[in-house]
Protein backbone atom coordinates (compact mmCIF):
# COMPACT_ATOMS: atom_id res chain seq x y z
CA UNK A 1 0.00 0.00 0.00
CA UNK A 2 1.06 3.63 -0.76
CA UNK A 3 1.89 6.19 1.98
CA UNK A 4 1.40 9.69 0.99
CA UNK A 5 4.06 12.08 1.81
CA UNK A 6 3.48 14.59 4.74
CA UNK A 7 2.49 17.28 3.91
CA UNK A 8 3.43 21.03 4.55
CA UNK A 9 0.70 24.31 5.52
CA UNK A 10 2.88 27.37 4.35
CA UNK A 11 -0.05 29.77 3.42
CA UNK A 12 -2.08 31.00 0.28
CA UNK A 13 0.58 32.66 -1.18
CA UNK A 14 3.27 29.99 -0.89
CA UNK A 15 0.87 27.12 -0.94
CA UNK A 16 0.58 26.52 -4.62
CA UNK A 17 4.00 25.82 -4.86
CA UNK A 18 3.96 23.13 -1.96
CA UNK A 19 1.02 21.80 -3.56
CA UNK A 20 2.57 21.18 -7.29
CA UNK A 21 5.75 19.67 -5.29
CA UNK A 22 3.57 17.43 -3.48
CA UNK A 23 1.88 16.06 -6.90
CA UNK A 24 5.44 15.64 -8.71
CA UNK A 25 7.05 13.52 -5.30
CA UNK A 26 3.89 11.64 -5.24
CA UNK A 27 4.24 10.66 -8.75
CA UNK A 28 7.71 9.56 -8.26
CA UNK A 29 7.03 7.82 -5.65
CA UNK A 30 4.43 5.67 -6.92
CA UNK A 31 6.97 5.44 -10.23
CA UNK A 32 9.48 3.83 -7.91
CA UNK A 33 7.43 1.84 -6.17
CA UNK A 34 6.53 0.59 -9.48
CA UNK A 35 9.96 0.20 -10.76
CA UNK A 36 8.92 2.41 -13.52
CA UNK A 37 10.01 6.19 -15.04
CA UNK A 38 8.78 9.66 -15.79
CA UNK A 39 9.49 8.71 -19.66
CA UNK A 40 7.76 5.19 -19.61
CA UNK A 41 5.07 7.18 -18.04
CA UNK A 42 4.83 9.84 -20.37
CA UNK A 43 4.95 7.61 -23.00
CA UNK A 44 1.99 5.76 -22.05
CA UNK A 45 0.00 8.54 -21.77
CA UNK A 46 1.20 10.33 -25.24
CA UNK A 47 2.92 13.02 -23.70
CA UNK A 48 6.70 14.48 -24.08
CA UNK A 49 8.98 13.55 -20.74
CA UNK A 50 9.02 17.66 -20.39
CA UNK A 51 5.95 18.54 -21.11
CA UNK A 52 4.97 15.93 -18.64
CA UNK A 53 7.20 16.68 -15.78
CA UNK A 54 6.88 20.72 -16.06
CA UNK A 55 2.50 19.97 -16.15
CA UNK A 56 3.49 18.41 -12.87
CA UNK A 57 6.10 20.53 -11.54
CA UNK A 58 4.03 23.59 -12.37
CA UNK A 59 0.52 22.20 -11.39
CA UNK A 60 -0.25 23.08 -14.63
CA UNK A 61 -1.52 19.17 -15.28
CA UNK A 62 -4.89 19.12 -17.29
CA UNK A 63 -7.95 17.00 -15.98
CA UNK A 64 -8.05 14.57 -18.62
CA UNK A 65 -3.96 14.04 -17.99
CA UNK A 66 -4.43 13.83 -14.52
CA UNK A 67 -7.74 11.15 -14.79
CA UNK A 68 -5.23 9.20 -17.70
CA UNK A 69 -2.32 9.54 -15.37
CA UNK A 70 -4.03 7.45 -12.70
CA UNK A 71 -5.70 4.77 -14.63
CA UNK A 72 -2.20 4.15 -16.35
CA UNK A 73 -0.35 3.96 -12.74
CA UNK A 74 -3.42 1.83 -11.56
CA UNK A 75 -3.59 4.00 -8.31
CA UNK A 76 -6.45 6.05 -6.46
CA UNK A 77 -6.03 9.80 -7.17
CA UNK A 78 -6.72 10.03 -3.55
CA UNK A 79 -2.90 9.05 -3.08
CA UNK A 80 -1.72 11.92 -5.47
CA UNK A 81 -3.00 14.43 -2.90
CA UNK A 82 -2.77 15.39 0.58
CA UNK A 83 -4.69 13.33 3.29
CA UNK A 84 -2.89 14.91 6.33
CA UNK A 85 -1.43 18.15 6.54
CA UNK A 86 1.61 18.94 8.97
CA UNK A 87 4.57 21.48 8.93
CA UNK A 88 7.10 18.88 9.88
CA UNK A 89 9.12 17.08 6.66
CA UNK A 90 9.77 13.32 7.17
CA UNK A 91 11.82 12.77 9.19
CA UNK A 92 9.90 15.60 12.39
CA UNK A 93 12.27 18.25 11.85
CA UNK A 94 10.05 21.30 11.92
CA UNK A 95 11.22 24.52 9.78
CA UNK A 96 9.92 27.93 9.49
CA UNK A 97 7.42 28.67 6.95
CA UNK A 98 9.80 31.18 5.00
CA UNK A 99 12.49 28.21 4.65
CA UNK A 100 9.94 25.54 3.63
CA UNK A 101 8.78 28.04 0.45
CA UNK A 102 11.91 28.64 -0.59
CA UNK A 103 13.41 25.33 -0.26
CA UNK A 104 10.41 24.56 -2.48
CA UNK A 105 10.62 27.68 -5.09
CA UNK A 106 14.66 26.13 -5.31
CA UNK A 107 13.24 22.94 -6.48
CA UNK A 108 10.64 24.27 -8.98
CA UNK A 109 13.62 26.29 -9.90
CA UNK A 110 16.24 23.37 -10.53
CA UNK A 111 12.86 21.32 -12.19
CA UNK A 112 12.62 24.22 -14.57
CA UNK A 113 16.33 24.49 -15.48
CA UNK A 114 16.86 20.81 -16.30
CA UNK A 115 13.33 21.24 -18.54
CA UNK A 116 15.12 23.87 -20.15
CA UNK A 117 18.29 22.20 -20.23
CA UNK A 118 16.50 19.34 -22.40
CA UNK A 119 14.58 22.00 -24.83
CA UNK A 120 17.76 23.62 -25.77
CA UNK A 121 19.07 20.35 -26.71
CA UNK A 122 16.57 19.22 -29.03
CA UNK A 123 16.27 22.73 -30.34
CA UNK A 124 19.88 22.31 -31.31
CA UNK A 125 19.50 18.39 -32.68
CA UNK A 126 16.29 19.77 -34.93
CA UNK A 127 18.90 22.47 -35.65
CA UNK A 128 21.69 20.39 -36.55
CA UNK A 129 19.53 18.25 -38.76
CA UNK A 130 17.88 20.64 -40.41
CA UNK A 131 21.47 22.30 -41.40
CA UNK A 132 22.37 18.51 -43.25
CA UNK A 133 19.36 19.10 -45.59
Amino acid sequence: MLIPPIYFVIGCYSGRIILVMILKDAVDRVLSDQKRSLSWLANEMNRTVDGLRLALVNGSIKYNDLVRLVEVLDVPVAILFPKRLNEETSNGTSFSETAIAYKLQMEVLKENIDILKNTIKDKEKIIELLSKH
